[in-house]
């Protein structure tokens, strides 16, 4: 149906300025309508529960430990046998003093690496303290001389962990110590006597560990080292004696998370 020409330009004489005014009011409402989207998105960002980072139970750790290790050399057998035949002794005559006779401080440190929650190994070192022995008079050899033993342990060992409660966890290690003893005599023995005394033993270990986090821990731990006291069918002492070690330790450990 054709409009008279009158009517076409009526018509675009309305339009126009209706469309023109209403342009730029959609416009502002669907920018205000995007606006109010990105702000409620935010909110809800907001409310949403943080994610929790997963467990960085794998990595490289190092420990220092540091506590008392009752090591007691007056009444160990193979260490009196020892001793009188350095001092030319008999059964009648008393033992001089000992000094760290009964243990001392002791530090050790251990590196290891932990492949997931439960299983771990490690490999360390461990200082025993220094026991000092005194001669007393009425030997052979002269008084107020001395005998110093010292030792060491290096070991590997399999650690396993078993979470508790929040950072608690209960641990236990086994595996196998070679220890190294010397003894360092200010008097030349009565009988010729080994000045070292290595082997190889058994080590036990359990404990406590707190994770403080994924990084850094804290660490009582039980550690126990069978001693050295065989002799062979001949009666001849081929290594210097050591007593059974029982370590008691505090200690801190730093993890290498990936």
């Amino acid at each position: 149906m054709m409009l008279p020409l009158g009517y076409k330009k009526l018509l675009s004489i309305i339009i126009i300025p209706i469309s023109v005014l209403f342009l730029p009011i959609t416009s502002a409402d669907t920018m205000d309508f995007d606006d109010f989207r990105d702000a409620q998105d935010q909110q809800d960002l907001q409310k949403m529960p943080s994610i929790t980072q997963p467990p960085l139970y794998a990595g490289v750790y190092f420990d220092v430990n540091w506590g008392y290790a009752v090591r007691d050399w007056e009444y160990s057998q193979a260490t009196q046998a020892y001793l009188r035949l350095a001092e030319g002794s008999t059964a009648g005559i008393l033992f001089g003093p000992f000094s760290h006779g009964k243990g001392g401080f002791t530090l050790a440190s251990a590196l290891g690496y932990q492949w997931g929650q439960y299983i771990a190994a490690e490999v360390g070192a461990v200082r025993f303290p220094t026991m000092i022995y005194y001669v007393p008079a009425g030997v052979r050899v002269g008084q107020g001389s001395s005998a110093r033993f010292r030792g060491w342990m290096s070991f590997i060992a399999l650690k396993l962990n078993v979470p508790v409660v929040r950072g608690f966890y209960l641990f236990a290690k086994l595996g196998a110590g070679s220890i190294a003893n010397s003894v360092k005599f200010e008097f030349i023995p009565i009988a010729g006597l080994p000045q070292r005394g290595d082997y190889w033993a058994p080590i036990t270990a359990f404990g406590m560990q707190y994770y403080i986090n994924w990084n850094w821990s804290l660490n009582l731990q039980y550690l126990f080292v069978p001693g050295f006291a065989r002799r062979p069918l001949d009666g001849l002492i081929r290594k210097s004696p050591a007593p059974d070690s029982y370590l008691i330790t505090l200690g801190i450990s730093y993890k290498i998370t990936y």
